[in-house]
């Protein structure tokens, strides 16, 4: 299947882009904090530029779905719409935790099951657990959540148990209500490395090849704090 995708994450301090088929590929970042809605079009310009692509070649438009920056997820979403309705392609919505566990995957001999987490904010957190398939899909074991410091300290270790070989994925665990977890693991277990567009294009082309799009309309973000308020107030 043809696979030519575009690529973009907006969600995180690192504004990134790329574009690629698997073999031929180009990206571009920015670390420029709060100028993402600034530089992301400029951005995905100048690749199309370089590679002499028009938008027009591409099967789909993959996005960071969430969990993030509020902000930045409503501007990712908005020009993945903009761009994939322009020529009638669909969006691929790729989780920014997935994308942590497809970085640390990379940096494994082997397959693993891979827990992953963003800070959200005081003590809670953004959490997911996903296991390479083989197919450059990750299953996902966990989906994304937020769960409080108290609640990992209690669920890790029973990952740990059942999974021989857990590795932990993101900057995040580097936190000091988590310092009793992250000692339990061998260092090589631990990778706090971020992801980058990189990642984000691998697990959109898999994600695309196994048919998980969805149209230009349904290209929205994920806000997972909204989700969390709403249940909380609901259950009073």
């Amino acid at each position: 299947m043809n696979s030519r995708l575009l690529v973009l994450d907006t969600c995180s301090q690192i504004c990134s882009v790329a574009i690629g088929d698997g073999s031929v590929d180009y990206s571009q970042s920015s670390t420029q904090s709060r100028r993402h809605a600034d530089e992301v079009l400029g951005m995905i310009s100048s690749l199309l530029t370089e590679s002499a692509w028009e938008l027009s070649a591409f099967n789909a438009i993959g996005f960071v779905c969430g969990p993030g920056s509020f902000t930045g997820l409503r501007i990712g979403a908005a020009v993945t719409q903009g761009l994939a309705f322009g020529v009638d392609i669909p969006a691929v919505p790729i989780s920014s935790l997935a994308m942590l566990g497809r970085r640390a995957q990379r940096l494994q001999s082997m397959p693993a099951t891979v827990a992953c987490l963003m800070h959200a904010r005081e003590d809670e957190f953004y959490f997911g657990v996903f296991r390479d398939a083989g197919d450059g899909v990750p299953e996902v074991l966990e989906a994304d959540s937020i769960v409080s410091a108290k609640e990992l300290l209690e669920v890790i270790p029973q990952w740990h148990s059942r999974h021989t070989g857990l590795v932990l994925a993101g900057e995040a665990w580097g936190h000091k209500l988590l310092a009793d977890i992250v000692t339990t693991f061998d260092e090589s277990s631990v990778v706090t490395e971020s992801a980058d567009a990189g990642e984000l294009l691998e697990l959109a082309i898999a994600a695309y090849r196994a048919g998980h799009t969805v149209a230009a309309d349904k290209a929205t973000p994920v806000y997972l704090k909204e989700e969390l308020v709403y249940r909380t107030v609901a259950e009073q």
